[in-house]
């Protein structure tokens, strides 16, 4: 609600702005988003932004074209998970905490346990490091995609995590 109180269950929320935006998108499409009055209120948001304005500008969004990639796959176990590769750093990311729980007996764990939740979250963090540390653009930088997502590398990564304490801040390591 606008008073900031959440929606009732059950009760319906209404979005005329929003609604708006999807039909203009229905209509005319993506060029639309990036070149119509999509585009001057996103660039117009952005700029005024009161806690971090930027400078995204409507010919920012006209020049932008889409950069097809191709997935980004590692086996988990038995099976094959994918993701968006580099610039985003997602799939890096997730494709790297299975790698590093791999090791661990999660099926003999109930989902919510303490000792599931502790993995996965020490799993996260040495992810976490390793994306803050190597992932970019690839137009930009060399990203060690590869090295980030070595079996013999993640299985040294997951000897970091101990059963009974926590990493606190973990560190980038060297794929």
């Amino acid at each position: 609600r606008a008073d900031g109180a959440p929606v009732a269950e059950g009760e319906r929320l209404r979005n005329p702005r929003f609604a708006a935006t999807l039909d203009e998108l229905a209509r005319g499409g993506a060029k639309r988003f990036y070149t119509g009055a999509i585009a001057a209120a996103v660039a117009t948001a952005v700029s005024r932004d009161a806690r971090s304005p930027g400078d995204l500008e409507r010919a920012d969004l006209a020049r932008y074209r889409v950069a097809e990639r191709e997935p980004l796959c590692a086996r988990y176990r038995v099976y094959l998970v994918c993701g968006v590769g580099p610039p985003s750093s997602g799939g890096v990311a997730v494709l790297q905490m299975l790698g590093i729980l791999e090791r661990f007996a999660l099926e003999r764990q109930p989902p919510l346990s303490a000792q599931s939740v502790h993995w996965f979250a020490e799993a996260g963090r040495l992810a976490f490091a390793d994306r803050a540390q190597y992932l970019a653009d690839p137009a930009f930088f060399d990203v060690p995609v590869p090295g980030l997502l070595s079996r013999r590398y993640l299985a040294l990564r997951s000897t970091l995590i101990s059963d009974g304490a926590s990493l606190g801040h973990a560190p980038p390591g060297e794929p």
